[in-house]
């Protein structure tokens, strides 16, 4: 289940990892003129800043990356 942030919803942009252990996420501020907040995948290392501003929410990726700390474990396959 993912947080909301007022109409924030706080998931990466690029792998869509939500929840505790996989998203970090910052937030600057949040009032009655809108939100922002900067999120921190551990899945793909992505961080993106999403801001709210009259409703409207617009997702800016950064230049940069974060530490994977719980890369994508390829799921097993079956020896038949």
């Amino acid at each position: 289940m993912s947080e909301m942030i007022g109409n924030i919803v706080v998931c990466c942009s690029e792998c869509h990892a939500s929840g505790v252990p996989h998203v970090g996420r910052y937030v600057w501020f949040r009032n009655q003129y809108g939100a922002r907040v900067r999120v921190f995948c551990y899945r793909c290392g992505t961080v993106t800043e999403k801001v709210e501003k009259k409703g409207i929410v617009t997702t800016e990726r950064k230049p940069w990356k974060t530490k994977i700390l719980y890369p994508l474990i390829p799921e097993e396959e079956f020896p038949f």
